[in-house]
């Protein structure tokens, strides 16, 4: 039988090209149908699940128009200069496009993370003229040598613990034990529980750090640090009672530590160090590091109102529920002050959990049945579902997995909603059918 490939209309591509790009990453003799609820569950814990076989990528598709010749490849008009739309390098040679979302373009490297960055819609192949050859595999090459196109995503000299091989992606890494990197196709095996040891090394209940992005060493050191510090102090209790992770799980329990790079640090400064912002928590009193917090409600001039990480997940009892904030990963060169709110309350209902915070309970936990109906995440293209962030500059909006990676503007903040949002008050400040005509919240930059 002679394999004659599988083909799409245009009208077809949105809707079938993603459920036969899953396909091909399911186990040989596995299917999948999303005819029934319990199918559609699956495929849509599939979306998020990195490719079973190391070294595969996900399906993409090639654009062909019949010509005078036959079949010929569509001439893409974009093609020079393009950056990649999640890491912001130059695309050489290769670019994946996603077939559903207007100029949004991934380098090799991070589409072969596109099951965290960008899992719902199908992707178009471009590559520059001359065309790729039709016999060259879609898997990435079992060798330590890398395109110039996938350098970005490399971290320079640092191997999987499992399969020896240089790590590009998402890298996880142990906040314990500073030799123990795992790629993410091992780490979507479930290999982590595997490193068990009896004589004192690596452990599978050791925290790791998923980091998507390159970090020099220090701020890995950094962040590691900073990982124990939360793990065997605030979240302990309820870090510790999560299960552990399974290889058919969509999240991995080893991965809730997501480190970004760049500004969108968690710990709030370009090199990952803790930054003082010179203000006292309206919470706690104490000086605020790291994240600072400043309510969007209230008149900031002359004083803001202002809450530390660890306050801010108690808001809703320290200050008005019905009020929303802005999230400044670091200190700001020109403060963010007005005698009129920068937001009016748009919270349908006060955000915290339904009758107070109960014992054994943790201060976000609310947020896991929160779903925004009217939000849709810009990068993963999924309803949002718990904190909905959007950019108080040109209109982003992103759910929390996706903000921990999201690297569109470093000069850029976002607001945090962490309730249902009232959308006909919302729409006075927002154009939803055009978000490019959406004015700034902020009319001035407060990073330079």
């Amino acid at each position: 039988m002679v394999e004659t490939g599988y083909e799409l209309c245009s009208g077809c591509i949105e809707s079938a090209g993603i459920i036969h790009a899953l396909r091909g990453s399911l186990p040989p003799g596995e299917n999948l149908s999303p005819s029934s609820p319990e199918d559609a569950r699956v495929l849509s814990q599939w979306r998020r699940s990195a490719p079973k076989q190391k070294g595969q990528l996900r399906h993409a598709y090639v654009e062909k128009v019949w010509g005078s010749w036959g079949w010929e490849d569509v001439e893409q008009d974009d093609m020079q200069g393009c950056k990649c739309s999640t890491c912001n390098t130059a695309i050489i040679n290769k670019r994946y496009q996603c077939a559903s979302c207007q100029k949004f373009n991934l380098c090799r490297a991070c589409f072969s993370q596109v099951h965290d960055i960008h899992p719902s819609h199908a992707f178009l192949v471009v590559s520059e003229k001359p065309s790729r050859s039709y016999s060259e595999p879609d898997y990435l090459p079992a060798t330590t040598h890398h395109s110039l196109e996938e350098r970005s995503m490399m971290h320079p000299g640092v191997k999987c613990a499992h399969c020896l091989q240089d790590i590009v992606g998402a890298r996880f890494h142990c906040a314990i034990c500073d030799s123990v990197d795992i790629c993410s196709n091992c780490e979507s095996a479930g290999l982590p529980g595997n490193l068990d040891s009896a004589d004192g090394g690596h452990i599978s209940s050791h925290i790791m750090i998923k980091i998507p992005y390159p970090l020099e060493t220090t701020e890995v050191q950094t962040v590691s640090r900073r990982a124990v510090h939360l793990w065997t102090g605030r979240d302990a209790a309820h870090a510790l009672s999560n299960p552990k992770s399974k290889s058919s799980s969509v999240y991995s329990s080893h991965a809730r530590t997501v480190v970004g790079s760049g500004m969108r640090s968690p710990l709030g400064s370009p090199n990952g160090n803790t930054v003082d912002h010179h203000i006292f928590c309206s919470g706690c009193n104490t000086s605020i590091s790291g994240i600072r917090y400043q309510c969007t409600t209230c008149p900031s001039s002359p004083t803001s109102y202002s809450l530390c990480a660890s306050c801010e997940e108690m808001s809703y009892s320290l200050h008005d529920p019905m009020h929303i904030f802005f999230k400044l990963p670091r200190p700001v060169q020109r403060p963010l002050e007005s005698t009129f709110p920068f937001l009016p309350k748009l919270y349908k209902m006060p955000a915290g959990p339904v009758g107070g915070l109960t014992n054994g309970t943790m201060p976000n936990d609310y947020l896991d049945s929160l779903l925004h109906a009217a939000a849709l995440c810009d990068r993963c293209m999924e309803h949002i579902q718990g904190a909905w962030f959007r950019c108080a500059y040109c209109a982003k909006d992103l759910c929390g997995d996706c903000e921990a990676l999201d690297t569109h503007d470093d000069k850029h903040i976002f607001m945090v909603f962490k309730a249902q949002v009232d959308m006909p008050h919302f729409r006075q400040i927002a154009n939803l059918e055009n978000p490019s005509d959406s004015p700034p919240i902020i009319p001035y930059a407060v990073y330079r």
